[in-house]
This record gives structure tokens, C-alpha cells and sequence, in this order.
């Protein structure tokens, strides 16, 4: 059994922050990703880690779905894939029967929602005769189904993207047809680009998808549009769509977007105009897009000013933050944006965090009976996975700083 006094690793401390995450849909969430990044590193020593790992958040999800089966089944299946990077096909192959057991106790609507979320998963891991054996057993259900609404059967979504994966467009096309709302503008979306060569695409799909979105006021869906546009060598279609958007995050993430494809199509020059702009604004949310950022920053490493501007710009609006609970997270969060500009400059921000009081900030939360994780828990589980991720120091003095952080808070 792991303490915080016999960890070796920012992984094994990690583990024991996750564990003290207060919602059990949290603590899957992050040893999940311990998992994943033990299985990243290939050692035997690492994989049996991941393993007991991964066993643990597997044992947390079952025991939600005893209580919320319904509401959270389809959520399992992808356990199998988390196992398959492991190295364990035969516990995948435990993770999918007992998928389909669970899914067999449940009413017609969630039992094909757990099963196309199998058919998926078991497709991702090259089991492509039970993808299409499970396919065939909702087929039925599926056919006879006259309408998919947006929320309550989002299930179609995961069927229209998995047929296309698959080569069976008229299924996916016939499932898009009886689907509503912003659900049917993004499964259009997709059709239009699917199998296109750069610059073309279903004129009359990309239309339908389009009408809908507009129609509706659907501005995430537009983004998304935009970002396939963009994503088939078609920037200035996609600039004309976002600059129609009401919203400045999402057309803020749009434009990340645009910039994004940009880059990777070597129009780097046309790209950085869009940051600029992009830069000009009050407020930037470089904060929310991390994910974007993480995908950028490398593809811009010939032009590091951009990348300094960026990164002083995320940092400036984090200290400019009144809550010391939110200006924490928001420089805890850059660390491994900071990572992959100057391995020097992510070392001095965790060193910045750590000096902080964490036990602190749980007594000054605003609404402490709120339903959130505690802060100081979130800072150190995501500290400690950004310094596992990328390889950032852990000596004997930073882990003993862990140490006292993660006892504070016991």
C-alpha cells in the first residue's frame, strides 16, 4: 500500500491526491490519467502500476453504475481501450461482456446507448466482427426509430461517426436524417467532409449542417463547422462562418481553430495574423483552450515570440485574478503549456505553487459547502501529473514539499 511517506514517484503521489478528489466521478477521471501515463512509459514496473491503477477507478465506475445504472453505463465500455494501452486485451475482453451484461438490465433507450458506446470501443481496438455483430443486434431498435432528439438520444451521434469509420455511409446518412437539432448540424458536418480530398467536400450536406446551426443559433456547432472547414484546407470559408458568431469564447476557440490548420498547412504567417487579433482584445481565453495551445506551441517553435506572447499574456490575466483559489489553478494549468516553450520557466511555476498555503484556500473558499472538488486537491493532483508528463524534476526536496502539501490536507 502506497503513503505519502513511502512514494517514489509524482505518479504514486498523484495517485494518493486523486484519491482524496471529493466525487467518485472526479477520482475516476484522474487515475485514469495516472494510468495512462504509467502505461506511457513502457517499463514492466510502470504497466503493473497502471494496472492496479486503472483496477481501482474501474472498481469506482462499476460501483456508480449500481447506483445511477441508467444514467451512466455507456460510460464503461471505454475501459476497455485504457486496458488495451496496458497491454491487457484479455481484461478489455472482460470490460466488453461485462458492458454487455450491464447493458442487458437496462430499459430499450440505454441498452442501445451502452451497446453503440461497445460497438465503438471494440471497433478502437481492432475487435471489428464484435463492432459489427453488436451493430446488428441494435440494428433493429435503430431502424425502427422514427426520431433521435438532441439530448436524450445523443447516442446517434457515436452511431452516425462510427458508421462512417466503418465505410457504411448511407447507415450513417439514414440515422442523420431522423436526427434534431444541433445534433443533426454536426452529424451533416461530418458527412460533408468525410473521404473529401482537401478543399472539397458535400456542398449539400455542408449546406444542411450550416442551415441548421444558423437556424437554431447553435454558435458551438457553427465553431465546429468552421474547424472541419479549416481542418479541409478551406481557411477563408471558415473565417467568413466565425465571423458571423455572437459569442466571443466560442468564436475565440474558432479562430484558435483556424490558426491551428493554418500552421499545420505551413501558412504559419497567416496563422499569426489570426493571433494577433486574437491578442488585441481585453481579455483573452488562452486559459480554455489548453487543449488547442497544447497543439499549437510545437507547431510554432520558429517563432517563439508568438509562443512568449501567448504565455505572458495567460500568466498576466492569472495574477490579475481576485480569488487566490482561481489564480493558483490558473498557473498550476500552465505549467505543462509553459513545459513545451522553457523546461526552466515550468519549474519556477511549480516551485511558485508549492510556496503557496494549499491547506489555505479550502478554509477561504467563497461557498465551501459548494458541490466542487476541493481546490487545494486539484492543484496538487494536476501539479504533480504535469511534472510526470513532462518529465519535470522530482528530487528529494520537491517530493518531501509534496509531502507536507499532501499531509496538510489529510
Amino acid at each position: 500500500m502506497i503513503t505519502i511517506e513511502s512514494a517514489e514517484t509524482p505518479l504514486q503521489l498523484a495517485f494518493l491526491a486523486a484519491q482524496q478528489l471529493t466525487f467518485e466521478d472526479s477520482q475516476i477521471h484522474a487515475l485514469r490519467k495516472v494510468a495512462s501515463l504509467h502505461g506511457m512509459s513502457g517499463t514492466p514496473d510502470d504497466l503493473f502500476a497502471g494496472l492496479a491503477v486503472l483496477e481501482d477507478a474501474r472498481s469506482l465506475q462499476l460501483g456508480l453504475i449500481r447506483c445511477h445504472p441508467s444514467e451512466i453505463a455507456d460510460e464503461y465500455p471505454s475501459f476497455a481501450v485504457d486496458f488495451v494501452a496496458l497491454g491487457r486485451p484479455d481484461l478489455a475482453d472482460d470490460v466488453i461482456a461485462e458492458s454487455i451484461k450491464i447493458a442487458s438490465g437496462l430499459s430499450s433507450k440505454f441498452r442501445v446507448a451502452t451497446l453503440a458506446m461497445v460497438a465503438d470501443v471494440s471497433h478502437a481496438i481492432g475487435e471489428t466482427n464484435r463492432c459489427m455483430d453488436v451493430l446488428r443486434t441494435i440494428g433493429p431498435y435503430i431502424q425502427q426509430r422514427k426520431r433521435f432528439r438532441s439530448v436524450e438520444d445523443s447516442f446517434a451521434t457515436t452511431l452516425v461517426l462510427l458508421h462512417l469509420k466503418i465505410g457504411r455511409v448511407e447507415v450513417a446518412l439514414s440515422i442523420a436524417e431522423r436526427m434534431t437539432g444541433f445534433e443533426k448540424a454536426n452529424a451533416f458536418a461530418e458527412l460533408a467532409f468525410h473521404g473529401q480530398p482537401a478543399n472539397q467536400c458535400r456542398e449539400s450536406y455542408l449546406g444542411t449542417a450550416i442551415r441548421i446551426a444558423t437556424r437554431k443559433g447553435y454558435e458551438y456547432y457553427i465553431a465546429i463547422i468552421a474547424a472541419l472547414l479549416a481542418k479541409n484546407g478551406q481557411c477563408d470559408r471558415s473565417k467568413q462562418l466565425v465571423a458571423g458568431i455572437v459569442k466571443n469564447y466560442v468564436r475565440f476557440e474558432a479562430m484558435l481553430d483556424i490558426a491551428i490548420h493554418l500552421s499545420e498547412a505551413g501558412r504559419t504567417t497567416e496563422a499569426i495574423s489570426i493571433l494577433d487579433q486574437l491578442g488585441e482584445g481585453a481579455d483573452t481565453y488562452y486559459y480554455y483552450c489548453s487543449d488547442h495551445l497544447k497543439r499549437l506551441i510545437p507547431l510554432l517553435h520558429e517563432h517563439r515570440y508568438v509562443v512568449r506572447e501567448i504565455l505572458d499574456r495567460i500568466r498576466a490575466e492569472a495574477e490579475n485574478e481576485s480569488s487566490a483559489i482561481e489564480r493558483l489553478l490558473r498557473i498550476t494549468r500552465m505549467v505543462g503549456l509553459v513545459a513545451l516553450y522553457s523546461r526552466s520557466e515550468a519549474e519556477a511555476l511549480v516551485d511558485l505553487v508549492l510556496d503557496a498555503p494549499l491547506a489555505d484556500l479550502d478554509r477561504i473558499e467563497i461557498n465551501p459547502a459548494s458541490s466542487s472538488n476541493r481546490a487545494s486537491v486539484c492543484i496538487l493532483n494536476e501539479l504533480l501529473v504535469a511534472i510526470a508528463e513532462h518529465g519535470l524534476r522530482f528530487d528529494i526536496v520537491r517530493k518531501l514539499r509534496f509531502g507536507v502539501q499532501l499531509n496538510s490536507l489529510s
